[in-house]
């Protein structure tokens, strides 16, 4: 890791001189770029970060009676230049996924990958779907540094400068893990009204190994009261929680944890769909084995973006209807004597020919 460290801060040419000319190509075809640049005392408490939690990691793994405390006097010594700037990475949203955020729904879905590198970094990823279900891109943020609340909010105030009102609003919901650094960053970044909400999953795993006794009786209940329909029935089962459970979950306002008490969620409520991505996104958390190899997880970045928004298209000119195959056979009969249906929905014709069929159609009638 200091050997990374040392080639990002002491050859800032090379590999790393071409990000900025990458970042200028990508808005000049309309996508979201920018560099994120720091200055040499920024960069300097970002290293001393990043070593401590590192620190914290090794002491955590050890016996109790083994651990020790940090001492900030004894970090190590970052040959950072005074005066000079520094690149910390760089933040991306695809042209095509700015160009259809109005019709995306309006749930968002948040997470963090620490890089599968010798550098200490992370790549934060916010997602949504569209109408298909399909997932869809906004915002990727490569930075070499931790999960906090610097970091998610460089991610959050570019999301909004990239796509506006349609991105902080008061229908705007974003799911995501419990991070703290995400929480406080949310709070202070988004001020229109929009809602985080706790992943479901993460938060059920919690509830089990926290609430004690009766960990596993205490997810279950948490569970329902997450997929209550209603406000009377959330209180309901509220209701029935132990006293632990109920001081454990009421260190969470209802509006972050409960879908009827947060309105507008679509169903949803874990954010596996950006999980997913993580993975999908491999070769760019690869890509990212040092400073200077920034520029090349940019580009996979882009290449996978691109590749994401093709697959995308094709499944949705794929699709022979708005309705699936299996209601289509079963209403065949009634469509044809209808005569008219949805506008692009087609069905096997009396010929096995596919016909489409649009609302009020003429048949040639003028």
């Amino acid at each position: 890791m200091s050997q990374a460290k040392g080639k990002l801060l002491g050859d800032p040419v090379g590999e790393l001189a071409k990000l900025p000319v990458l970042a200028d190509m990508l808005r000049a075809q309309g996508h979201g770029c920018q560099l994120v640049t720091l200055s040499s005392a920024q960069m300097l408490e970002v290293l001393i970060d990043v070593e401590h939690k590192e620190f914290l990691y090794e002491q955590k793994a050890k016996p109790v009676s083994e651990r020790q405390r940090w001492d900030r006097s004894k970090a190590a010594k970052y040959p950072v230049e005074d005066g000079a700037t520094y690149c910390l990475g760089w933040s991306f949203s695809p042209a095509t996924s700015v160009r259809q955020i109005d019709t995306l729904i309006p749930v968002s879905y948040s997470d963090g990958a620490h890089m599968r590198s010798s550098a200490a970094g992370i790549l934060l990823s916010t997602v949504s779907l569209d109408s298909d279900h399909h997932v869809v891109p906004l915002t990727y943020s490569c930075l070499l540094t931790n999960e906090n609340e610097h970091s998610h909010t460089i991610q959050l105030e570019f999301s909004k400068e990239m796509y506006g009102e349609a991105y902080d609003r008061p229908e705007r919901r974003e799911i995501s893990d419990q991070d703290k650094g995400m929480e406080a960053a949310w709070g202070k970044a988004m001020t229109n009204g929009s809602k985080a909400f706790n992943c479901a999953r993460h938060r059920g795993d919690n509830v089990s190994t926290t609430v004690k006794p009766g960990g596993s009786e205490a997810r279950s209940l948490y569970e329902q009261a997450v997929k209550a329909l209603t406000l009377p029935r959330l209180e309901e089962i509220k209701a029935l929680y132990s006293p632990q459970a109920a001081a454990y979950l009421g260190q969470v306002p209802d509006a972050a944890q409960y879908i009827a008490a947060c309105g507008k969620l679509h169903g949803e409520s874990v954010n596996s769909t950006v999980e997913a991505m993580n993975a999908v996104n491999d070769e760019v958390r690869r890509e990212f084995s040092s400073g200077v190899h920034m520029t090349a997880a940019l580009l996979s970045c882009v290449k996978k973006s691109s590749k994401r928004f093709n697959e995308n298209k094709t499944k949705a000119h794929a699709a022979t209807g708005q309705l699936p195959k299996a209601v289509l056979s079963k209403m065949k009969d009634v469509l044809e004597k209808a005569g008219t249906i949805t506008a692009g929905v087609s069905f096997p014709a009396r010929n096995d020919k596919k016909r489409p069929y649009r609302k009020n159609e003429t048949r040639g009638r003028k």
